[in-house]
């Protein structure tokens, strides 16, 4: 995390302290989010994208927040089967609506990823 006691207020610590710059994916090719790396992730390709994440481990990556944001006009998935909690007993795939905004974020506790919020995005 940036020190912002001391000096400029930069766009770097402000990308640190909400959720990281962004990844973007914009082929069909990087359909996998690394887990390790907490931040935005942009989706940018051109038809939908079946992302996949490993389940967090428990007590290492609790707290690491990341965020789904979709550019595009295609119903992207992530799958992280059993570990994708959205609040409503689903558990296994988040679908976002095929709509430019679409997105979702979600937290890693306790060896599972926790959907803390969502805009026109669904669990199944």
């Amino acid at each position: 995390m940036a020190d912002i006691t001391k000096g400029a207020f930069t766009q770097d610590a402000a990308d640190q302290c909400l959720a990281g710059p962004f990844k973007i994916h914009s082929t069909a090719a990087q359909n996998t989010i690394n887990k390790e790396v907490a931040g935005r992730r942009l989706i940018a390709v051109g038809g939908a994208l079946a992302l996949t994440i490993l389940a967090p481990v428990a007590g290492i990556d609790d707290g690491r927040s990341i965020s789904i944001i979709s550019s595009t006009a295609f119903a992207h998935t992530l799958t992280c089967t059993g570990h994708l909690k959205d609040g409503n007993g689903h558990v296994n795939v988040m679908t976002l609506a095929a709509q430019p905004g679409a997105g979702f974020t979600i937290t890693a506790f306790n060896g599972d990823w926790l959907v803390v919020s969502a805009n026109f995005a669904t669990g199944s």
